[in-house]
């Protein structure tokens, strides 16, 4: 046979060929996400869904067509929130969900509620929020905690610590 860089054997090759096949045998709703299908190819710990360990084979193997437009809706809004709100902060969020994203190619990811995908919600949820709750005299997620109160605790334990030295 022909060397080639990946092997068809290899378990991702087998899950993204289990994919495309589960959505061509239920295109429209796939086959869901607790289908046990793969199961030859990964077995999942006790309680653990048989997973296809990439993103879009999940989507595509999982929920067909309607899932496809639902996810791809959802990418398409989240990146252009990323895009649209221009400011150090936002693009260090964005770039953040660009890391969770691309770990989801090789990985559950983004489908594992905790901690990715509450990693995923808390990410947006920021960046959702107004600019002046983020400007660089707020301290997120606490906005009430502004640049003049934290220098004013800064000067008080100061004070307390110069107070200290010279009692002793």
């Amino acid at each position: 046979g022909q060397d080639t860089f990946i092997s068809e054997n290899e378990p991702r090759v087998r899950l993204l060929k289990a994919a495309w096949e589960d959505f061509r045998s239920s295109p429209i709703f796939g086959k869901g996400i607790g289908y046990t299908g793969n199961a030859d190819i990964y077995s999942p710990k006790k309680g653990g869904a048989n997973w296809y360990h990439i993103y879009v084979a999940q989507v595509i193997g999982s929920f067909g067509l309607v899932g496809v437009a639902a996810f791809g809706w959802q990418l398409f809004v989240r990146f252009r929130l990323i895009i649209k709100k221009h400011s150090s902060l936002n693009w260090a969020l964005g770039l953040s969900y660009v890391g969770l994203f691309l770990m989801s190619q090789v990985n559950p990811g983004e489908f594992c509620p905790l901690p990715y995908e509450l990693l995923a919600v808390l990410l947006f949820v920021l960046l959702e929020l107004p600019a002046k709750r983020h400007s660089r005299y707020a301290f997120l997620p606490f906005p009430w905690l502004t640049k003049e109160r934290v220098l004013d605790a800064v000067r008080h334990e100061e004070e307390k610590f110069d107070e200290e030295k010279y009692e002793d």
